[in-house]
């Protein structure tokens, strides 16, 4: 059965990283009853090229990755062939797991491996655009393709915990999965959602079963007061949690929002600021 089919390379410029528009997606942090609408498959497709003009460029393949029982996901693997740690990036509704796992790629600039759960296709008829049905079925999701990428790969994964990052829907759902699993993804990184998906039961379920840090970041004032009270109660059971507000910055993982993803992810993992 095939198990990863390379489909493109790309260079990565590490300073000004090229991102495709982020997927149209309701205001708030709960999950919407239906799926937004996705991109035009056409930025999904192209390949972007570093400029030569640049600093060093982090090389890496975006690659199929056949998950049983699931759509294919989609690995970011970088060129360096030491073992590295891994992120598992998850989209919120309506967005897909290449635009994810190439903006966390380049993010990470060749020093993680980037795995992207796709989820559910929205309509049959078009190729682009998926969703999660729930916590559960991501969980299952991101757990099968974490097993599918060790039998493919596990001699280039890193020993050690993950990092979880999740925008909007895979934001929201993934603060309700990652309770329970905070050995295997001690670091989480909630954009623009699941804010209101803890209580101090659950954030002490995350502290007992591994779970150390928790960055939000917010492009709007609702979802920033949501994250502080939860950020709180993370603190409370003996998680790290930090806030970044983006006034403005609206409900994306794009642009503004993005550049402060940039600056501050590297806190979730413990590395200097």
């Amino acid at each position: 059965m095939r198990r990863l089919v390379s489909t493109f390379a790309i260079a990565v410029v590490a300073c000004s990283p090229t991102r495709a528009p982020s997927p149209a997606e309701p205001q708030g942090d709960a999950a919407p009853a239906g799926p937004s609408s996705g991109r035009s498959p056409t930025a999904d497709t192209a390949a972007e090229t570093a400029s030569p003009s640049t600093s060093t460029a982090a090389r890496f393949e975006i690659r199929a990755l056949a998950v049983e029982g699931f759509l294919d996901a989609v690995v970011a693997l970088p060129e360096r062939t030491e073992p590295l740690p891994l992120v598992v990036a998850a989209h919120g509704a309506g967005g897909d797991p290449e635009w994810t796992c190439r903006s966390w790629a380049e993010r990470v600039r060749g020093r993680r491996i980037v795995l992207c759960p796709r989820g559910r296709a929205i309509s049959k008829r078009k190729p682009w655009g998926y969703y999660y049905p729930d916590h559960y079925a991501l969980g299952a999701e991101v757990l099968a393709a974490v097993s599918a990428l060790e039998r493919e790969l596990g001699a280039r994964l890193a020993p050690g915990g993950a990092l979880y990052t999740g925008f909007s829907q895979g934001a929201s759902m993934g603060a309700l999965f990652v309770a329970e699993h905070g050995a295997r993804f001690p670091a989480v990184i909630l954009t623009e959602g699941g804010t209101t998906e803890w209580s101090l039961q659950s954030a002490r379920k995350y502290a007992e079963s591994g779970g150390k840090r928790v960055l939000f970041v917010c492009g709007n004032s609702g979802c920033q007061r949501r994250a502080e009270k939860s950020a709180a109660l993370l603190e409370k059971a003996g998680v790290a949690a930090r806030v970044e507000h983006v006034p403005g910055g609206g409900h994306t993982d794009d642009g503004a929002v993005g550049e402060r993803l940039d600056a501050t992810y590297g806190w979730a993992l413990g590395e200097p600021q």
